[in-house]
């Protein structure tokens, strides 16, 4: 009999963008031991020193092509399964990869982390890799440790054997197994102090007692928190099915979890890209806030993403099951603001036929997120006041006070310290709301966020509309580098969308940004951290198909006058036209 090394399957991520790699982490990080890697000379040494049960790879790596870094894993670790991801799944290198069996798993961008997931399981039994549950089993009587191992590894499991507390505690500290059976009679301590190691480790883990005959003695550790007790003598067919029993349940609870998690993480924080240190310091904020029950206010322009930070402060709180109920403050008329966040009584007005809920009782135990709070009138803060400091507030019509659980989040695109000094904010109110405030920079402000905002944008497009993963050209990197995007992502997520739309979804190139109303390329829209030429040519471009498009209404359609017009060699328009993604259907001269 031997103590297994308590390990789970070895996996190798290699990316070096940072979000896909703390997308794949979090895919992974329940029963995987996790190596990332962000380049393939970085992967190499890595494996140069240890070896992984699989490695996953993105194609497009600094040095190396993924490809080459998996059949580079194929010739010397020829066990190591093998999974890329691409964005590009019609590249001749890819499929031959595919072909030749350097890659025996491919994944297109977007994919479903929970499918990537299955697969990387799937190759791990394939190959005989993936590690079955392993049991702690400890107890002093070597004549019981010997026949519960026999009878769980009969049933296909693994074990950890332990005679004594001490050596119970080092499997724990080693790895914490998937289930453990322990004796209440285990010499070198109290085993109540194992569960509690265990429950801090991971609260999932069953743990079963084998205790006395005093019944007492099994019900005081369900109560401490173990998952069963069975009393001795040991019966091995009945505990053989309590331990399958447990670790159906902790496979469950771990499944529910890791479910949850991806339910709220990649549906908030994946919207959240943070390479910019600046945004890296507000979304560390965020989740710092939502550790702690109070009002915060988060400031910054129109379309920066102050919604979806609220939403990530109430996902990742304790309130997270409760409902996250959001408005628009400067969207409820005046005469309806009390009625629309504290409810009215039936008769309480004209056209108040009926009892109605306000905004704060529907948000009883969970988030409220008020969206330009600035807008709100003098007389509307004051209601509001009462009810920040107190939880408490009546219903318009009514004289009974209700009181509601409820954390406010703030957000307004305004200054309210300037409206503070300007007397339309009430200084009470500000402090009030601003316990806590988070700044969301424009876009302008943080460039090294907008090319993975592109990606994003297209990948976001390709996956609502079921096609391939648009390319997204250098031109179209450095034209979003040049704007200065006034409308911040919002503005950069609705660009791609249309540009993809009126130009075709194989490939984003020019970015279609002149074509939303009241937005310009103006001189304050020219990145000066670039190269003049890197920085220039994209606005270049932009208004010279500007001026075809116009130049070409003028001219009725007409080609030939067109070129005339504009004092260039038809060829030359043609060429322009067709680089531009313009119809070239030129009208037959008349007369």
């Amino acid at each position: 009999m031997t103590t297994p090394d308590i390990a789970r399957p070895s996996v190798l991520i290699v990316d070096d963008e940072h979000d896909n790699i703390a997308l794949l982490m979090r895919t992974f990080r329940v029963g995987f031991r996790l190596w990332v890697a962000y380049s393939a000379e970085e992967a190499r040494e890595i494996l140069s020193g240890r070896s992984v049960d699989a490695i996953i790879t993105d194609q497009r790596l600094p040095g190396m092509h993924g490809t080459s870094l998996l059949d580079h894993v194929r010739a010397t670790s020829p066990t190591t399964r093998r999974i890329l991801i691409t964005a590009y799944g019609d590249s001749p290198n890819v499929i031959e990869a595919c072909e030749s069996g350097i890659i025996e798993r491919f994944f297109l961008k977007p994919y479903a982390p929970l499918a990537l997931k299955s697969a990387v399981l799937e190759l791990l039994r394939g190959s005989e890799t993936a590690h079955a549950p392993v049991v702690l089993v400890a107890d002093s009587e070597p004549g019981i440790v010997e026949g519960i191992d026999d009878v769980l590894q009969s049933r296909g499991l693994r074990t950890a054997l332990a005679r004594d507390l001490a050596s119970a505690q080092a499997i724990m500290d080693a790895g914490s197994p998937d289930a453990a059976i322990v004796s209440t009679n285990l010499s070198g301590g109290d085993a109540l102090s194992l569960l509690q190691t265990a429950r801090a480790r991971d609260p999932n883990v069953p743990i079963i007692f084998l205790t006395g005959d005093d019944p007492k003695t099994g019900l005081s550790m369900l109560e401490a928190g173990a998952f069963d007790f069975s009393s001795k003598p040991v019966r091995p067919a009945e505990l053989g099915m309590r331990v399958e029993r447990a670790l159906r349940s902790m496979q469950q609870a771990r499944e529910h979890k890791r479910l949850l998690s991806e339910a709220t993480e990649e549906k908030y924080l994946d919207r959240v890209v943070a390479r910019s240190d600046v945004m890296q310091r507000a979304l560390a904020t965020a989740r710092t806030v939502a550790r702690h029950d109070v009002n915060t206010l988060i400031l910054g322009e129109t379309g920066t993403g102050k919604e979806v930070f609220a939403r990530i402060i109430h996902e990742a709180s304790r309130r997270a099951a409760g409902p996250f109920i959001a408005v628009n403050c400067g969207a409820i008329p005046e005469h309806l603001v009390e009625s629309a966040l504290f409810g009215h009584e039936r008769g309480a007005f004209t056209d108040a036929r009926e009892r109605r809920v306000g905004l704060f009782e529907a948000a009883d135990g969970g988030t409220l997120f008020l969206d330009e709070i600035g807008e709100l009138s003098p007389s509307a803060q004051v209601r509001l006041l009462r009810v920040l400091e107190t939880r408490e507030f009546t219903r318009v019509g009514s004289s009974e006070p209700l009181r509601v659980d409820v954390r406010v989040v703030a957000a307004t695109h305004r200054d309210l310290q300037a409206m503070v000094a300007d007397k339309r904010v009430r200084e009470d109110f500000f402090f009030r709301l601003n316990a806590v405030s988070i700044t969301l920079p424009p876009l302008r402000e943080r460039r090294d966020d907008i090319p993975a905002f592109l990606e994003f944008a297209v990948a976001a497009f390709a996956s609502r509309n079921a096609i391939p993963v648009p390319r997204i050209t250098t031109n179209a990197v450095r034209m979003a580098l040049a704007y200065s995007w006034p409308g911040n992502v919002r503005e950069l997520l609705h660009v791609v969308e249309r540009t993809l739309i009126t130009r075709g979804s194989e490939a984003l190139d020019l970015l279609d940004v002149t074509a939303a109303p009241g937005v310009k390329v103006a001189a304050n829209a020219v990145n000066a951290d670039l190269p003049m030429r890197e920085a220039l040519d994209p606005i270049i471009m932009d208004l010279e198909r500007r001026y075809i498009i116009d130049a070409l209404a003028r001219c009725d359609g007409h080609l030939a006058r067109t070129a005339e017009h504009a004092g260039i060699h038809r060829k030359s328009l043609y060429n322009k036209m067709r680089a531009y993604g313009l119809a070239a259907q030129d009208k037959a001269e008349s007369g």
